[in-house]
């Protein structure tokens, strides 16, 4: 017969704790298992999501909005016996004419604007080409004489010596402009102005009397 096994108060509190933590693995496990199981049964399915969105989707209308248009100006459509509709010749109109008159109010801050306190003010150069060597390639431009002439009365009236040329070939302009820049008379002036009158092109081209390209940037601003 054998003798009967003591166990001692270690032995006993062992035992104990491993009852402890297999009851809480057990416990933990069930846990999991209970949450897997809700969270699948509560996480809706493709079909119910896309059946939901719809659902969302057709619950929100838009309205297109309503806006207050003023009602539009009357329109005056001229009759056939104005003078719109009638020809008119060269004869028939009337130039314009420029009268510069001293003014005697600012309408902006002088201290911004360019001081022009020197007499002359400045020099002006105008170039009008109005005839040109090819008439079929360049035709001649018409009534530019009259837009000379203003030019010259409007800068003079300002206070400006008004240099003025017509019909200048491409060595004549080049020629003209640098004579124009050499002017000792700039350095007591305020300003300077440059007016060419003549045929364009692209790229900022400008056409001589004999029909050739004259480039802003090289040949009037270099």
């Amino acid at each position: 017969m054998m003798p009967p096994k003591i166990l001692s108060k270690s032995d006993n509190i062992s035992k104990t704790s491993s009852d402890a933590v297999r009851t809480n693995d057990q416990q933990m496990k069930g846990l999991v298992a209970g949450a897997s199981a809700l969270s699948i049964a509560e996480s809706p399915s493709t079909d119910e999501r896309d059946d939901a969105s719809a659902s969302l989707r057709s619950t929100k209308v838009w309205n297109e909005p309503t806006y207050t248009k003023p009602s539009p100006a009357p329109v005056k459509i001229p009759e056939d016996n104005d003078d719109v509709f009638s020809p008119q010749t060269d004869c028939a109109r009337s130039p314009l004419k420029i009268a510069v008159e001293r003014g005697s109010t600012f309408f902006s801050d002088p201290i911004r604007n360019y001081p022009m306190y020197s007499c002359p003010r400045g020099h002006v150069l105008i170039i009008n080409n109005q005839e040109f060597d090819d008439p079929e390639l360049y035709p001649d431009r018409k009534g530019a004489h009259v837009d000379g002439e203003n030019l010259e009365k409007l800068f003079k009236g300002l206070g400006f010596v008004v240099n003025s040329h017509k019909n200048l070939k491409r060595n004549e302009t080049l020629k003209t402009l640098i004579n124009f820049a050499d002017l000792t008379e700039h350095e007591k002036a305020d300003m300077v102005v440059v007016c060419i009158l003549s045929h364009g092109e692209n790229n900022n081209r400008i056409v001589s009397a004999d029909g050739l390209r004259i480039d802003t940037e090289t040949d009037v601003l270099r």
